[in-house]
């Protein structure tokens, strides 16, 4: 399954570097908490502040079906499912 670059995230205050490579054709990112929440506590109290998280959704082009010059995202009775995400993370020597 072939992937191609999404995105590629550095990381100041961690010295790291997140590289994303997915299989589906589109993708999402964003920066949030859990719902609409200033805070939550996490694991050993640890305190995350609105919008101090991000994701990244690989998917398929939103209103493919409608668009036929878009890959489908059509999946028929017995079809299977694939969808390959890599990430690599790493830290620059220091």
């Amino acid at each position: 399954m072939k992937t191609r670059l999404f995105a590629c995230l550095g990381m100041a205050l961690l010295s790291a570097i997140l590289v994303v490579f997915p299989s589906r054709p589109a993708s999402a990112g964003g920066a949030s908490t859990a719902g609409s929440q200033l805070e939550i506590i996490g694991k050993d109290g640890a305190v995350y502040k609105f919008r101090s998280a991000f994701c990244f959704e690989p998917q398929g082009f939103p209103d493919s079906p409608n668009h036929p010059n878009f890959p489908t995202t059509e999946l028929k009775p017995g079809e299977l499912y694939k969808n390959k995400i890599t990430y690599k993370f790493s830290v620059p020597n220091q």
